[in-house]
């Protein structure tokens, strides 16, 4: 056997045994690790640590390579399965405004009472997805525990 000292890997410190842990690295990795769960946009349902964008893992995830499985987002952190607490409705309610305003140009509505009822709903679907839009966006608790 030699007389050199054993070292850790990443600092270079000396190490006791040849399977003892460095106190130094693992104390940065612990301190990394809770850096990177305070930092993010939304909240997990499950551990409450913070991301910014879910992962997401296929489901079921022991299924045989030639059957379809989808994907589903989860927290980045514990790997449980969320969903958004918004659904894409609200978004898509947004939407409503253009066949308006096409069957609007198409048919020719020129009568100002019609006119007026097209704008008020056409103003009605800005704010709903603008609201829904801006919840989905600046809520952190936009993901529950699916």
């Amino acid at each position: 056997m030699t007389n050199t000292t054993l070292q850790c890997a990443q600092c270079a410190k000396p190490l006791d045994k040849l399977d003892s842990i460095c106190i130094a690295c693992e104390a940065a990795e612990t301190a990394a690790k809770a850096q990177r769960g305070k930092v993010g946009k939304y909240n997990c349902p499950k551990c409450t640590l913070k991301f910014d964008r879910p992962d997401s893992k296929l489901t079921p995830e022991a299924v045989p390579w030639h059957r379809i499985h989808p994907e589903k987002p989860c927290c980045p952190h514990c790997g449980t399965f969320i969903r958004s607490k918004y659904t894409k409705l609200n978004l898509v309610v947004g939407w409503l405004i253009v066949p308006l305003i096409v069957a609007r140009e198409w048919f020719g509505f020129s009568s100002p009472m019609v006119y007026a009822i097209s704008m008020a709903i056409v103003a009605f679907c800005f704010a709903w997805w603008g609201v829904a839009a801006w919840r989905l966006h600046n809520d952190e608790n936009a993901y529950v525990e699916d």
